[in-house]
């Protein structure tokens, strides 16, 4: 499978941290919206079998394949292209603001725009999920 990495260098200095265990009987696929600051909010720790709690870094990258398809990245340790991980009274935020508005999200007015995350094979040692945006059904 093949990626192309959004850096967070070539974006601004928003960037820099997140972590890893299991949760392997969840029903539903974990969800994060992004919030009205342009941040990718979790609502619980858990992401596939990591713990938000223990990552230290992620990456977004895009299919080379499809080009519509947007992916999260685990990392061990962050780097120049990595988004820090931030947590608020158990919630976990990603502060990718300008990867969002790069990507043409609208996440200023009163529109929800949440993913649901799937668990796609792993690149090295970090664990890789497809983000699916959630479609708003009460339109």
């Amino acid at each position: 499978m093949g990626f192309k990495i959004l850096s967070a260098s070539d974006l601004s200095d928003e960037s820099k941290g997140m972590s890893g265990k299991s949760n392997e009987r969840q029903s539903k696929p974990p969800r994060a919206f992004i919030n009205k600051n342009g941040q990718l909010e979790f609502v619980e720790s858990r992401l596939g079998t990591a713990n938000l709690r223990t990552v230290k870094a992620v990456k977004f990258a895009c299919s080379d394949a499809n080009k519509g398809d947007l992916y999260l990245i685990l990392c061990k340790e962050p780097d120049k292209d990595t988004f820090n991980v931030q947590e608020f009274l158990g919630h976990y935020y990603i502060l990718a603001t300008s990867l969002f508005q790069s990507l043409g999200y609208e996440f200023t007015g009163f529109e929800k725009i949440e993913f649901e995350f799937f668990q796609e094979e792993n690149l090295g040692d970090s664990e890789v999920f497809r983000m699916q945006l959630v479609e708003d059904d009460t339109k």
